[in-house]
Formats: structure tokens, sequence, C-alpha cells
């Protein structure tokens, strides 16, 4: 029996450069949007929530996987809470839950910096 693929992941436009935002599952129940480690990308967070009851997703931060570069080389956490937060909109969009954010390493810093400048998103 062969695997389902995969959709194709979103691109999201909120400025520069595009972001790529993988819908992996699609469930009832509260959104979850993964965000990978500095040197990772979202391919790296397969399998991580199995049993999550609603919809997940994960996010190229900028420069990594099939997200865009900045012009210019410059990445921050707050900018990939940035990305994070471009992610958080288009998910919104779908669901009237808010969306929980998980993350690794850089991508749990950004997930921080977000859930504190939008606790109600």
């Amino acid at each position: 029996m062969s695997a389902r693929p995969r959709p194709e992941p979103l691109q999201l436009h909120h400025g520069s450069p595009p972001l790529a935002l993988h819908p992996w599952r699609d469930a009832e129940g509260p959104p979850l949007l993964l965000l990978h480690e500095l040197h990772g990308n979202a391919e790296t967070l397969q399998g991580v929530a199995p049993n999550w009851p609603g919809p997940v997703f994960a996010l190229d931060l900028s420069g990594h996987g099939l997200s865009g570069w900045r012009e210019g080389g410059a990445y921050s956490p707050e900018l990939f809470a940035a990305d994070a937060d471009a992610a958080v909109a288009e998910i919104s969009r779908e669901s009237a839950e808010p969306v929980i954010l998980a993350g690794e390493g850089v991508g749990a810093y950004a997930a921080l910096l977000l859930a504190g400048g939008r606790p109600e998103s």
C-alpha cells in the first residue's frame, strides 16, 4: 500500500520573502502549527504530532526549506515570529479556534514571542 502524497505547501506572501506553509493533516479540532529549529525545516518535524486531534501545519521559516531567503540575509527570532504570525493568520481563515504553536529551538522561541504578543490568536 503506498503512502498518500502530501498536499503542496501553501505559498504565503506577507511581504518578503514568500513562505511555505505545509498543511499536513486536515481534521476537526484546534489547529497546530509546528515551527522548526534553526538548521531544520518543516520536514524535520514530520511525525511529531501523530495524535493531535485537529489539523496540523508546519512552516518553513524564511531562509529554510521551500521558503524564500530574506534580502540581505537578516534573520532573528523576531523575524521568524513574524513569519509564524503570517501562518497563524492564514490558518485562522479556516478555523474559529485559536492556533496552537509548538516549536523546537528558535522555532520554540519564535512561538513564545508570538504567543506573548497575540495571546487571543
